[in-house]
């Protein structure tokens, strides 16, 4: 399969910039645009996941509430309640005080634009067949909550509609299937029955565990002889002992499914059939797979437990209506790295073919690796307040899992972008410090660095990490907090960090009850920044390189140093091949890097900065 280099330097397939295409185009809608979460379960005020691309990976730490945010997903559109599945127990308790809600948007055919829905844990009666009763856990939709945190718009009561857009007081839940797939507790009808199944046995003697698997394996064999039939005869419907036992009658798959299948497996199969059904349990259904390969036939019992996700899954999203919203929990579970990058694959063919609006959960760098940035939503813990936060909203799948709580185990330089690792990386070539100290870059550029890592670091008392930006963005060092008096603090911190809101601190100025908790925050993230922020020479490392470039007959005449140098790279490299893409920058740049002397001033202040750092370690 062709694939091209993104300009973060990551490998994606050419079916992620076709549907990219497709998403702009609106090829998917109806479509979740973003969800938000003014309060739900351990996540930050308001956090935000933007859906730029109908794949969506979600990645973070173990407790990072991935989980709860498919839940919410899959409670977004109309008739699906998240309440279901998270609820108060005597022993996990969740106060009616506490109106735990979520915030997503479609886009709406009457003003063409993104409108917003609410669903919030209201807790009234609940219909069912023998009449309505109490659920406190109950999500339904609600009006507009314009107030802070929620600040929805005002709905525009008195604007014509289309049908089904809005009811009189609010905008209509998006319209669209769902498939939910958790592949930790997704097991086979054979799984199930010896796992899991409530069968009669000898108890409190030594031998329990032992006369429990005796009694489940019994039942299995007197089983499998209606299980054959139904097989063997390909039933439709089956009564036995009264309940009928063939919930999905047996289906052979394609041989398109049955390729994803090979692929992601590595196999050769020459038929694959499903069959979902009962005769192991009157309640509890499951499925059987059958595999055929060109010397073995088996079912699910003798399969492995990635071959039968591979296969449920393959089957699951290919029978799934158009246009759904495929949410899948940590789909790699059970295959190797191989196999997940092909079933990362088959994700993005299945969302181009089917149009499918698809998020899933992961742990694994190889189902994010062929992703483009704007796919990858990586959540970390706030070291303030232990609070799930999502700190940019695209992450390029290399630094994925570097952005995650990184433990930076020896002196780290954290620079704005990978010219700027180049070019530190040059500076301390054959000097001491080139083994033992690590540079290192992360997704978001100078406002995430400041406004997020910065006072995250602060919080977490790194003391083995340099944040060395780029010239442009000098500013005046903060006082010592000691010197600084209180009334002093807000403003000291305005004139030091960028922005109009500053770093991202957890307690906010308006919120008199947490003044103190306000001005420790600050003193902390004012003295890491007086310690721990300092800047490269020059302007950009573009305007520091502009003027080592390899120079044409007709090349352009320096820059004044405050240009803007991405452009004149771009001038150059379009003059010297026709082209502009990032990749062909790159290499000029790259080029001129080499081209810089190692007696040049700006490398010997680079490695003053880092020397002074790592002799205060």
């Amino acid at each position: 399969m062709a694939s091209l280099m993104d300009p973060g330097g990551v490998m994606h397939s050419t079916v992620h910039d076709t549907l990219a295409q497709m998403w702009r185009k609106d090829a998917f809608e109806p479509a979740l645009t973003h969800i938000r979460f003014p309060l739900f379960r351990n996540l930050s005020t308001n956090l935000r996941i933007e859906f730029n691309h109908p794949v969506t990976a979600i990645t973070g730490p173990n407790g990072a509430n991935k989980s709860a945010i498919l839940r919410a997903l899959q409670g977004c559109p109309r008739g699906n309640d998240p309440g279901n599945y998270w609820f108060g127990t005597a022993v996990d308790q969740i106060p009616q005080s506490e109106r735990h809600r979520f915030i997503y948007g479609r886009r709406s055919p009457t003003t063409e634009g993104v409108v917003e829905v609410i669903k919030t844990r209201i807790g009234r009666r609940r219909a069912t067949k023998d009449g309505p009763v109490p659920d406190p856990d109950l999500f339904e939709p609600s009006r507009p909550l314009t107030s802070e945190p929620d600040c929805m718009e005002k709905f525009p009561a008195e604007l014509p509609k289309k049908p089904g857009d809005a009811s009189q007081t609010r905008w209509s839940a998006i319209s669209k299937d769902v498939l939910y797939l958790d592949f930790r507790s997704q097991l086979s009808a054979f799984d199930w029955a010896m796992n899991h199944s409530e069968v009669t046995f000898e108890i409190g003697s030594q031998h329990e565990e032992l006369n429990l698997v005796k009694a489940r394996k019994k039942r299995i064999r007197s089983r499998t002889a209606a299980l054959y039939k139904a097989i063997s005869e390909t039933l439709v419907t089956d009564k036995w002992h009264v309940n009928e036992r063939i919930v999905t009658p047996i289906h052979e798959m394609t041989d398109e499914e049955r390729g994803w299948v090979e692929r992601i497996l590595g196999r050769e199969y020459k038929r694959i059939r499903l069959l979902r059904h009962r005769y192991f349990g009157t309640k509890v259904s499951g499925w059987t797979v059958l595999l055929e390969t060109p010397g073995l036939q088996y079912s699910e019992a003798f399969a492995g437990s990635g071959e039968f996700a591979a296969v449920l899954l393959v089957y699951q999203i290919s029978r799934a209506k158009p246009k759904s919203l495929v949410l899948l929990d940590e789909p790699e579970v059970s295959l190797h790295p191989r196999a997940q990058r092909e079933l990362s694959q088959f994700l993005a063919d299945s969302a181009k073919r089917h149009k499918h609006q698809i998020v899933f959960t992961t742990h694994s760098p190889e189902m994010i690796r062929s992703l483009p940035a704007a796919a990858v939503k990586v959540l970390t813990f706030r070291a303030d307040n232990g609070q799930v936060d999502l700190p940019i909203q695209d992450s390029p799948p290399q630094f994925a899992f570097d952005a995650i709580g990184a433990e930076y185990e020896h002196p780290t330089v954290v620079v704005e972008d990978r010219l700027a690792k180049d070019l530190v990386e040059r500076a301390l070539a054959k000097h001491p410090c080139e083994t033992t100290v690590h540079v290192s870059y992360l997704p978001g550029g100078a406002d995430t660095l400041w406004s997020y890592y910065a006072p995250m670091w602060s919080q977490e008392k790194r003391t083995n990490i340099l944040l060395l930006l780029d010239g442009d963005q000098t500013r005046e060092a903060p006082r010592p907090v000691d010197e600084i008096p209180p009334n002093e603090l807000e403003a000291e911190l305005r004139k030091t960090f960028p922005g109009k809101d500053g770093p991202h601190l957890s307690f906010s100025r308006s919120d008199v009850g947490s003044a103190g908790h306000r001005e420790v925050a600050v003193k902390e993230v004012l003295e890491w920044r007086r310690k721990f922020v300092r800047f490269l020479p020059g302007w950009t490392p573009e305007r520091i390189l502009w003027d080592y470039r390899i120079r044409g007959p007709e090349d352009e005449t320096d820059l004044p140093e405050q240009d803007n140098a991405k452009d004149a790279w771009c001038r150059y490299t379009h003059a010297q091949t026709g082209e502009t893409a990032g990749e062909r920058i790159y290499t000029f740049q790259l080029q001129a890097l080499q081209q810089v002397p190692d007696d040049c001033a700006i490398l010997a202040t680079i490695t003053s900065t880092i020397d002074d750092f790592v002799r205060s370690l």
